[in-house]
């Protein structure tokens, strides 16, 4: 079977199109009014995911290097050694609780990230942070993730598609972030 580039890009398009002025509003103003407010934000992948995470950090303190905005945001999944100690003291799917555990505090926010929504380190980090009185922010894909991680979330992005498509679903959500950024520049009046 060929690859179909115009089909590829057809359900990108349609992908794309899932992102919605009130979700997008909605996080902007969070991340916003959670920096304002000195609380820390911490952003977690699984996978593809995990590059996404930290691509969204570099975006958020590079982006705002030339402002006097200061926000606190760190990747949970940046860390090869402590991820890889926790995973094996711990195991794998307490790498992104624990270290909630340790750094996080009530208010913060805690943005995950992950395609299927399936990840039992994610599902895990959302039900930690919730009990620990943290915001939650998950953008995930397919079918809409894991019915525990829906409850633990405040707000959540779905890229619906079927099942396996990772290039759609991690496409759009780098897409998403990279839109956050703007509008938060935007938003605060910082656009440069």
């Amino acid at each position: 079977m060929k690859f179909e580039i115009k089909s590829h890009i057809k359900s990108l398009i349609l992908g794309i199109d899932q992102i919605k002025e009130d979700i997008l509003n909605s996080f902007t103003q969070t991340i916003i009014k959670k920096s304002l407010s000195g609380k820390h934000i911490f952003v977690a992948g699984n996978g593809g995911s995990a590059s996404i995470a930290n691509h969204f950090v570099t975006d958020l303190i590079g982006g705002f290097q030339k402002t006097n905005f200061k926000i606190k945001v760190s990747s949970l999944s940046s860390n090869d050694s402590l991820i890889t100690a926790l995973g094996n003291d711990y195991g794998y799917d307490n790498v992104f609780s624990n270290q909630i555990k340790k750094l996080a505090s009530k208010e913060d926010l805690l943005i995950l990230i992950s395609s299927s929504g399936m990840s039992p380190n994610i599902v895990k980090a959302a039900e930690c942070a919730q009990e620990m009185g943290l915001e939650v922010f998950s953008m995930v894909g397919f079918e809409g993730g894991h019915e525990k991680l829906r409850k633990s979330s405040t707000s959540v992005f779905h890229v619906k598609t079927q099942v396996g498509q990772y290039e759609i679903v991690e496409d759009v959500h780098g897409i998403f972030c990279h839109s956050l950024k703007l509008e938060i520049l935007n938003e605060l009046g910082l656009v440069e």
